[in-house]
C-alpha cells in the first residue's frame, strides 16, 4: 500500500508541470507571431543615416537598390520591366513601396528607379534610413 502512495505522489508533481509547459509554449508562439520581422538588406546595401525617427509601414512592397543600381525584391534581382509587372499585380497595386537605397547610389540612378515607380502608378513611397547618432 505504501508503494502505491509513493507512485501517485511522484505522478502528481509531473501533472502540475504540464500547464506550465503549455503556458511557456503559448508565450513562445505569441512572441514569434507578434514580433516584427524585417527582411534583411541585400549584401552591400548601407542605408543613409537620419536623425528623425518615423513609423515603418505595416505591409509595404519593399524594393532595395544597391550602389550599382540593381533592384532587389524579396531577395531576387529584378530589372525595371519585371518590377513594373510585379507592381501591376492586384495584391501590390495599393501598397506602400518601401525603398531601401544604398547611401552611395548616384542621384541619376535613383531617379531612374523613381521613374519606374511613377510609371507604375505608385502613389506612396517610404524611403528607409537608419537611426544616426544623436547630436
Amino acid at each position: 500500500m505504501s508503494q502505491l502512495r509513493s507512485v501517485r505522489a511522484r505522478n502528481a508533481g509531473d501533472d502540475n508541470l504540464i500547464p506550465l509547459i503549455n503556458i511557456v509554449f503559448l508565450l513562445l508562439i505569441f512572441f514569434m507571431v507578434a514580433g516584427q520581422m524585417h527582411s534583411p538588406l541585400e549584401a552591400g546595401i548601407a542605408l543613409p543615416e537620419s536623425q528623425k525617427k518615423g513609423e515603418l509601414p505595416k505591409r509595404a512592397f519593399t524594393v532595395q537598390v544597391d550602389t550599382s543600381g540593381r533592384l532587389f525584391v524579396a531577395g531576387l534581382v529584378m530589372d525595371s520591366a519585371l518590377l513594373q509587372r510585379e507592381l501591376a499585380l492586384p495584391e501590390n497595386q495599393h501598397r506602400v513601396v518601401a525603398l531601401q537605397v544604398d547611401k552611395n547610389l548616384k542621384a541619376a540612378a535613383l531617379d531612374e528607379v523613381l521613374a519606374v515607380l511613377r510609371e507604375s502608378g505608385v502613389s506612396s513611397i517610404k524611403l528607409y534610413s537608419r537611426q544616426g547618432a544623436e547630436s
